[in-house]
């Protein structure tokens, strides 16, 4: 038997023993950022930068509503050419295997780069409305599958978006009756009707004519019940007599999902406006060799589920240990030795090569280092993410912790030190499983995870304590959308799912406000519509470009006005105490933050909007402002 066959093989029987312990190993987990020696790290894209787009362009890269083509992406600096390359692989059983679903992507992607290309600094033209309308188009298919307007390629036709929004409208009508006068949800429950009235009006019109401006308008108007901000709120309250929590969770589910169209569009438009290099994207498909893909030679071989205890366990005790493991799993030896054959058979036979593996295969292929993060669609499956892990040259933001037995290697010689490491450490998970399978004499049983989460988000509770209102005058509000709010409103929806601990935390950190204003023609923009309270206020300061303030804001108080070169600041703190620093960049950090950092032009902001990025940049006449703030407490 080859060596190439032999860790094949290894691999499936370790896959199809760690199935039978349990086919959820661990829970949903996030993953720590790996560190990059300041030496080492030659990227001109921040990480963040790199994670988002990475994770909104995987986003958009499952186009069709097939579960069988899960595509995964990654950002790789090309400083030859000084661009981005967006290297894009799917899920694959043979070398051909999805290539046509491959090229369709790669068309869409190569016309939405075109696109970007076509931003400019000062731009706030039709682009970012020609942006949306292609990725409504490219990934049409998929979000007509998540309103339930088309069937699953797996599931019998589900209830109708459009029947989810009449009982919401029915059991806010019962929600209302039920609300204090004075309830601070009643404003949010009638927008709410409102514009599940419009969504569903646009729903009828596609279902007229299934055109792609028709759908673009359903998907701006479910953003629109998005952007309540008390919607979850009201789900919360509804009662199970007038909707199921199961219609409430999908309702929120599809609205989350369906606005981040809308979303990744006008991050897509703005990160491209401010970030040079966004400008400069192009696809890169990765397709492996055909011998990545060889099946091992197998006449000669049978698994053999003893041998495989024998690894696991001291001479002279291996009947025994399969006694106790086949005890604890509530099956008969024969039941335990056919379902392992049977897995084992099926992965040497079927077993995909998951996109994540791809890529880092194409890296060592190339032969150079690949970039930092690696993203797909939906979460990193266990071994994917033990791999990731094994790697150690990437990270993968989350995994959703579910073992797919049908997982393989490619067969390349390239990744033998890998492959051997990879088999090590899983090898290293099924005795740890083992042992705590026979210590506690049952085995560990995780919920059914989601899969697929909006991105991944810094955990709540973290020095991103507040929000900030911005108030301007001329550009539109959507184009200062930034790629950390764009996380942050996904961290709302994520902590929905995982309890209300984690709901609560996240709405307490949402208590504390700033006001910022652009000092345009020594008009003053900012004002508070917040209820007046007694604050204690400071005295005017004025900061010098190159220099920084610090400033202590107790509860309901104020700081200000700060002058800043065109700037003129006024922060106000909610129930708790904040300390707030102002710098004022120099010349040198502005030209570094044009290129790095996602910048607000106060001279452009037409109205209030909520931005929960920290720090957070904002430009004026050329200038540069930093803000950052911490929550002290109450």
């Amino acid at each position: 038997m080859s060596r190439v066959s032999e860790s094949i093989i290894v691999c499936a029987e370790n896959i199809a023993i760690a199935s039978l312990f349990h086919s959820i190993p661990h829970p949903p987990l996030s993953n720590p950022q790996i560190q990059v020696p300041p030496s080492d790290d030659r990227h001109t894209l921040s990480l963040d930068h790199e994670r988002q787009i990475a994770s909104t362009l995987a986003f958009l890269a499952h186009t069709r509503n097939d579960a069988e083509y899960i595509p995964a992406v990654c950002i790789e600096e090309d400083s030859k050419s000084d661009a981005l390359n967006v290297v894009l692989a799917i899920n694959k059983v043979t070398a051909l295997d999805g290539n046509d679903v491959l090229h369709e992507v790669q068309r869409g992607f190569d016309a939405l780069f075109a696109l970007l290309a076509k931003v400019s600094v000062s731009d706030c033209s039709s682009v970012k409305d020609q942006i949306f309308e292609l990725i409504v188009s490219m990934c049409s298919s998929r979000i007509l599958s998540r309103l339930r307007l088309c069937p699953s390629t797996k599931d019998r036709m589900k209830r109708s978006f459009k029947d989810t929004l009449y009982e919401l409208g029915q059991a806010l009508t019962h929600l209302k009756k039920h609300l204090p006068h004075d309830s601070s949800l009643l404003e949010s429950l009638e927008t709410v009707s409102n514009r599940a009235k419009e969504t569903r009006k646009a729903l009828d019109s596609w279902s007229r004519h299934q055109v792609t401006l028709r759908l673009v308008e359903i998907v701006e108007s479910i953003y629109r019940i998005q952007q309540i901000g008390q919607l979850q709120a009201l789900l919360d309250s509804i009662r199970n007599i007038h909707m199921s929590p199961s219609a409430r969770e999908s309702m929120a589910n599809i609205v989350g999902k369906i606005s981040r169209y809308r979303e990744a569009a006008r991050f897509l438009y703005r990160i491209a406006k401010c970030v040079p290099l966004a400008r400069k994207m192009r696809t890169v498909p990765v397709y492996l060799p055909a011998e990545a893909f060889a099946r091992p030679y197998t006449e000669t071989y049978t698994p053999d589920l003893v041998k495989k205890i024998t690894e696991m366990s001291y001479r002279g005790t291996q009947q025994k240990l399969l006694k106790e493991i086949c005890s604890v799993l509530e099956m008969n030896e024969k039941q335990a030795k056919n379902q392992f054959c049977r897995q084992v058979e099926n992965n040497l036979k079927k077993a995909k090569i998951h996109a994540e593996v791809q890529i880092i295969a194409y890296g060592e292929l190339l032969g150079r280092r690949l970039p930092r993060i690696i993203c797909s669609s939906k979460d990193a499956c266990f071994l994917c993410n033990l791999f990731i892990e094994t790697y150690g040259k990437m990270y993968t933001p989350r995994s959703h912790g579910r073992l797919y037995p049908a997982w393989r290697l490619p067969c390349l010689p390239q990744l033998e030190g890998l492959e051997q490491r990879f088999c090590q450490a899983l090898q290293n998970k099924l005795e740890a499983s083992c042992s705590a399978l026979l210590a506690t004499r049952r085995r560990v049983l995780h919920p059914l995870p989601a899969e697929s989460t909006l991105f991944t988000l810094p955990s709540c509770g973290t020095t991103s304590t507040g929000n900030l209102s911005v108030k301007g005058s001329e550009c539109d509000q959507e184009d200062l959308m930034t790629g950390s709010e764009l996380e942050q409103r996904s961290s709302s929806q994520e902590c929905f799912h995982n309890g209300n601990s984690e709901r609560q935390c996240l709405d307490s950190t949402r208590k504390s406000e700033s006001i910022i204003s652009g000092d345009e023609n020594s008009i003053e923009k900012s004002s508070s519509t917040e209820p007046k309270h007694e604050r204690a206020s400071f005295p005017s300061s004025e900061i010098n470009q190159g220099h920084k303030l610090r400033e202590a804001v107790g509860p309901n108080g104020t700081c200000g006005p700060l002058f800043a070169g065109p700037f003129k600041i006024t922060i106000e703190a909610g129930s708790s105490s904040h300390t707030v620093e102002i710098e004022w960049l120099s010349n040198m950090d502005t030209e570094t933050a044009h290129e790095t950092a996602l910048l607000i032009n106060v001279e452009e902001i037409h109205g209030e909007m909520t931005l929960d990025d920290n720090p957070l940049y904002m430009t004026a006449r050329g200038k540069v402002l930093r803000l950052s703030w911490r929550n002290d407490g109450c």
